[in-house]
């Protein structure tokens, strides 16, 4: 492995990305949580329709904030690796991390191969 793979612009793009990305979940997280209405079942009015909806978008509005919650956990480690100089580096096989992977999810933590790697244990672990 040659000594540096990132250059320090390529670093700096890297790290804006991820800090832009940040900051429109924390956004989206904050407009939620502000814009969350706990409606009390008792005092719902309408019909099984209206109510089975307003179910279906709170369990929609739930995965997504757990979604949210997550990736901002991974790009908060992918920013501690900046820290740490290894941001790039695969956490699985310590290779390089192709910059094409990188500049699509720069948050994350292997190269393409190991990844199908994982995958591949996972599926296999829930086949059985």
């Amino acid at each position: 492995m040659p000594k540096k793979y990132l250059t320090k612009k390529e670093l700096d793009e890297f790290r804006d990305m991820l800090l832009a990305k940040r900051e429109r979940i924390l956004e989206s997280m904050d407009s939620f949580a502000k814009g969350v209405k706990v409606e009390d079942p008792d005092r719902v009015r309408g019909d099984e329709a209206d109510l089975a909806a307003s179910e279906v978008d709170g369990a929609m509005r739930a995965r997504l904030q757990d979604k949210n919650r997550k990736l901002l956990g991974e790009i908060n480690h992918a920013l501690e690796k900046f820290e740490q100089d290894t941001y790039g580096i695969c956490e699985g096989s310590e290779e390089y991390i192709s910059k094409e992977r990188l500049r699509l999810r720069p948050w994350t933590r292997y190269s393409v191969e190991y990844k199908e790697i994982v995958d591949k244990q996972k599926r296999q672990v829930q086949r059985h």
